[in-house]
């Protein structure tokens, strides 16, 4: 895991909170939502940070239901 020295702490319960640490993978697909599970939050630091700095967010894009079952889908044929 990758420490840059950002740490995520929400004010509000309903915004995205950045885990300490990684759990161990036990299953196939653990890894990609994991994945998905950690790219949420650092995506709202991002966007935040831009913001803050008076900018355009970073990545401007939600990741719906319907695309995280097709990257999915894309995750599983890739790794086998």
């Amino acid at each position: 895991m990758l420490t840059v020295g950002l740490s995520l702490m929400p004010r509000r319960s309903d915004e995205p909170a950045m885990s300490p640490s990684a759990p161990p993978l036990t299953q196939k697909h653990d890894g990609f939502d994991l994945m998905i599970a950690e790219w949420i939050p650092l995506t709202y630091v991002l966007n935040n940070l831009s913001g803050g700095l008076g900018l355009p967010d970073i990545y401007p894009f939600v990741l719906s239901p319907t695309v995280i079952g097709k990257l999915q889908f894309i995750y599983a044929t890739v790794a086998v």
